[in-house]
């Protein structure tokens, strides 16, 4: 079965399948291009620790900010128990320091296993200004770049802070960074909306081998399948997230034709 839409599932980006989806997504990158690498070259998967504040407890997926009770105006009342024990006046969610493990693909040189290109695929907490695992990813992006190795990003979350810019990026729901190790600080990148086809991009390898082509499209579909999306996602429901009124009239229209 495959997505009712033609790019990016917005409904994937809730709590219930986003890691599952990012680490099998990861995998398939990793075959794809391992299919298409000439020698020398070989594509690994490189998973990372990350460390921050959750909003809940060991999650698939966790939120950019904390979900709570809205809380009601002060009475003077104070509401008891049948014991006689005083009730709560409400219930709050607290952050929780948590360590979760995401991937990366990286390829690299085989004669001297030297990095070459390194594919981040952003999770919510590298999203999260504050949050321990945002200021990691960012020190880490600065060393992968002054590092001089090719660097793509792949940003299929609409919530939380867009990666930095030196100017403004247009609205887009998703984002694709390519930052090419010789045109530095040149990045080339794609603005997606939920409406829009994903993109074949290129993959740089060193400067005389040409690049080669990851089909996101492809891997989408396949991680979709294979991930039994089609079987798990609830699509009688809104996706999760903010949408205009007129994009969420287009998903509603996608998934009841």
């Amino acid at each position: 079965m495959s997505s009712p839409f033609p790019g990016f599932d917005p409904y994937i980006e809730q709590p219930a399948f986003w890691s599952n989806f990012h680490n099998r997504f990861g995998g398939l990158v990793c075959d794809l291009i391992n299919e298409q690498l000439p020698t020398p070259y070989i594509a690994v998967i490189n998973p990372r620790r990350e460390i921050g504040f959750f909003a809940e407890t060991t999650h698939a997926y966790y939120p950019d900010v904390g979900v709570f009770e809205q809380s009601r105006p002060h009475c003077s009342s104070i509401a008891t128990s049948p014991s006689g024990i005083t009730s709560p006046s409400l219930e709050l969610t607290i952050p929780l320091r948590e360590e979760i493990t995401t991937v990366s693909v990286e390829i690299r040189y085989m004669d001297n296993e030297i990095p070459v290109t390194t594919i981040e695929i952003l999770s919510p907490i590298n999203k999260q200004p504050g949050n321990e695992a945002y200021q990691a990813y960012l020190t880490k992006r600065l060393d992968l770049l002054e590092n001089r190795l090719n660097l793509i990003e792949l940003d299929f979350l609409r919530a939380g802070q867009k990666l930095p810019t030196m100017q403004p990026l247009p609205p887009s729901h998703y984002t694709i960074f390519l930052h090419r190790a010789k045109r530095r600080p040149i990045a080339e990148i794609w603005l997606l909306s939920v409406r829009d086809t994903l993109p074949i991009i290129p993959v740089p390898l060193l400067d005389q081998d040409p690049d080669i082509r990851l089909d996101l499209g492809e891997v989408f579909q396949k991680t979709y399948e294979v991930a039994l999306f089609g079987r798990r996602i609830n699509y009688a429901k809104d996706p999760p997230g903010y949408f205009s009124a007129e994009d969420l009239a287009w998903v509603r229209e996608r998934i009841h034709p």
